[in-house]
This record gives structure tokens, C-alpha cells and sequence, in this order.
């Protein structure tokens, strides 16, 4: 896999300042024309929603659109994809692993997924949050949009977190990225076609450039081919 790193810090001299507002210029001329949705349907998925929408939130003056998408589900749904984030996060006590109820739950989700975002046009960008969210990624991508799920993990992560993965794996297939972020990271990874990105945050506010730069990453590599078929990832970097 390819990994490209870029910093982002305070424009402290003229080779900094330049190279920001080409990012900007880059990450603009990317994202105008699409809306970016921001996807939550658990708690901490909306709250992590809205913090990916107000990041954009510079960029609206220049014709980009950042939008909310609230998922709904049922409350026997919303349980289990409460339980399996914290599995992820492997604060899940011992909670058992999904089984055939949870499959039940998630197979109806996926097959009625197209419900939830019939606002999606060809080229929007939907962030998913959460793994209740991360279930509309094969809808989204038959609208024609790009799915990318904001995964949350721990570090290192320990069976649970293992068997949450394995789990909604077989509903994430559509997935085109994997945005991992913590206060001074965030990283994408892009499995087709083995690409990795990653934005260093030196500087205070130089997160709002930092997560439009990576859009545009992402929108520039996700529908590449790649040799072989695709490559298939699991994130390893921790979101705080």
C-alpha cells in the first residue's frame, strides 16, 4: 500500500502559506458541486457527524455543501449497533459476540438501506459514524455516491473488537474509504486501489483544512482500479 503524509499547522512562513492555499484551492474544487452528508444514527455517531460537518463548514461560502443524514432504525437495531461500537472500542464488558438475531437485524437494515438516503445524488460523499450508518454503504454506492465509514477503534485491539469487524464486514462491502481520526491525526485508507493518506495537525484550527484536504484525497482515489482485484483492509489506527 501507497501512504502519502501532509502536515498542517499554522502558515508561519510564505512555503507554508502556499502550500495551504493550494490544498484549499484543491480540496474546493473537489468538493463543490457535491454535498457531503454526514451520516449518524447512535449518539456518538451523530455527535461525530456533526463535527465533520461543521469542519466544512469554512468551505460553504465557496460552494460547498456539508448536510446532516439522521439514520433511523428500530430500537432492537439501534441496540445491537450500540453494543457492537462499543465492541469496537473494546469496552463492550461481556457482552456476547453478534449472532443470528443481529444478522436478522442488519440484513433487514441493508435491504431496506435505500429509505435513508434517497437525498444521495451521483458524486455526493456520505460519512458514515457509526456502525448502524455504516449499513447504507452498498445503498449509497448504488446511487452512485461515495460511501466512506469515519471507523472507530481501539488500540491495540483485542477479540471484541475482532468479532465486531468480522461481523459487519459482510454489510460494509460497499464502503470506498476508511477515515480513522484522533485530535491530531486523521488518516484515510482507501482499498481500492491500496492507497493511504494521512493528515498530521500541528496547529491549532488547521483541522478544518485537514479533513477537506482528505475528502479530496479520497474522491481522487476511490474508484481507481486496481490489479487483482480489491484490496481489502482493516483500519489500524485509534480514534480518540
Amino acid at each position: 500500500m501507497s501512504f502519502e503524509i501532509e502536515r498542517f499547522g499554522a502558515p508561519w512562513d510564505s512555503r507554508t502559506r502556499r502550500a495551504h492555499a493550494y490544498a484549499r484551492e484543491r480540496a474546493v474544487d473537489r468538493l463543490t458541486g457535491r454535498t457531503v452528508w454526514c451520516a449518524g444514527a447512535l449518539p456518538g455517531g451523530r455527535e461525530r457527524a456533526s463535527g465533520v460537518q461543521d469542519r466544512l463548514g469554512w468551505a460553504h461560502d465557496d460552494g460547498v455543501v456539508a448536510a446532516p443524514l439522521d439514520v433511523g432504525g428500530t430500537e432492537p437495531l439501534r441496540a445491537a449497533a450500540q453494543r457492537l461500537e462499543s465492541m469496537l472500542a473494546d469496552r463492550a464488558g461481556r457482552a456476547p459476540a453478534p449472532g443470528r438475531a443481529e444478522r436478522a437485524l442488519y440484513t433487514e437494515q441493508a435491504a431496506n438501506a435505500e429509505a435513508d438516503v434517497p437525498s444521495v445524488r451521483p458524486e455526493d460523499v456520505v460519512v458514515l459514524n457509526d456502525p448502524l450508518s455504516a449499513a447504507l454503504a452498498q445503498a449509497v454506492r448504488e446511487r452512485g455516491g461515495h460511501a466512506l465509514w469515519h471507523v472507530r477503534f481501539a488500540a491495540p485491539r483485542g477479540a471484541q473488537a475482532e468479532e465486531a469487524w468480522d461481523f459487519l464486514r459482510g454489510y460494509t462491502s460497499g464502503v470506498n474509504a476508511y477515515l480513522v481520526s484522533s485530535p491530531r491525526r486523521i488518516v484515510a485508507i482507501v482499498p481500492s486501489p491500496g492507497a493511504g493518506f494521512a493528515k498530521e495537525i500541528t496547529g491549532t484550527g488547521s483541522d478544518e483544512l485537514a479533513w477537506a484536504s482528505l475528502l479530496s484525497d479520497v474522491l481522487e482515489n476511490d474508484r481507481q482500479e486496481c490489479v487483482g482485484g480489491t484490496f481489502h483492509v482493516r483500519p489500524v489506527v485509534a480514534a480518540r
